[in-house]
């Protein structure tokens, strides 16, 4: 992933709500996001309390 391409993903559902990124970018990224899904809720749940 390298540029100024970006993804908006849904944390609860993973849907991906915009998306200007290459498919395997995009693919990747989401990847990411399932494996470490606890850890962003739990750092947004404590930026936001």
């Amino acid at each position: 992933m390298k540029g100024g391409d970006f993804a908006k993903v849904d944390l609860n559902t993973l849907d991906i709500v915009k998306n200007f990124m290459k498919p395997k970018d995009i693919k990747k990224a989401v990847s990411i996001i399932q494996k470490h899904h606890k850890e962003f809720e739990r750092k947004w749940d404590e930026y936001f309390s």
